[in-house]
């Protein structure tokens, strides 16, 4: 019931009179009240809301011209292929991780199949997160990300973004650095390195560690918990 109000929330915050893409963030709800956290610290979800009927109600946002396009965000395959069997606008994009550790290959599969656009969040592994543990992997310091980066005489951040590009996946690099904003923007002037296919290659065959930075544990019990379902692999405890 709320996904118009806020649309148009979000459409006065941007100053704009509509939106070229909007998301459903995640394939479940949150209970609405402050704090959203119980005693053992899990997100309070309320599985009584189906996300096929918000994506209706993202249908008619279009329909209003509020919005032109409407994607989803960590949504697995069985999910996306639910919307897929009641929508009358199918999704544009699935925004979800993605970066050697977790390539989503299956995913990309999918997705192509339905002409649906995957977006990469966390191409460099979230190195900034608060949940971050002394024990995880840090693909920036990666030795075979890092050896082709040595080839290239490139950061490893660009490595691991000409990763994405190349296969064809919109990239979301964040970053509040404006030389590295830069070094981003620059891997799309023609002069600028690609990987090669062997190298491509390279980075899939020999990385052998499988690893989401983003697990979501505080809504692992939620009924529509995606990490259950995704072929990659599961969650590393």
């Amino acid at each position: 019931n709320r996904v118009r109000q806020q649309c148009l929330i979000t459409i006065d915050d941007l100053r704009c009179q509509y939106l070229d893409l909007f998301l459903i963030h995640w394939p479940f709800a949150f209970v609405d009240q402050d704090p959203n956290k119980n005693e053992e610290g899990e997100s309070k979800v309320d599985d009584e809301i189906d996300f096929t009927e918000t994506w209706k109600a993202m249908e008619l946002l279009v329909d209003e011209g509020l919005v032109k396009s409407i994607g989803l965000s960590n949504f697995n395959e069985q999910q996306i292929e639910r919307i897929i069997n009641i929508c009358k606008y199918k999704p544009v994009v699935n925004q979800v991780e993605i970066h050697p550790y977790c390539p989503q290959i299956e995913l990309e599969k999918f997705c192509k199949k339905y002409n649906i656009l995957l977006e990469a969040y966390a191409p460099l592994g979230a190195k900034y997160r608060e949940w971050k543990q002394k024990d995880d992997p840090e693909i920036l310091e990666d030795k075979v990300i890092k050896s082709i980066a040595e080839k290239y005489n490139v950061p490893s951040a660009a490595v691991l973004l000409r990763y994405i590009i190349d296969r064809n996946i919109i990239c979301i690099a964040k970053s509040s650095n404006e030389q590295r904003i830069r070094e981003n923007f620059n891997l799309f002037k023609e002069n600028k390195f690609k990987l090669s296919e062997d190298d491509f290659n390279k980075i899939h065959n020999e990385i052998q560690i499988k690893f989401r930075y983003h697990k979501m544990e505080d809504t692992k019990n939620a009924k529509e918990y995606p990490l259950k379902q995704w072929k990659d692999f599961v969650p590393q405890n």
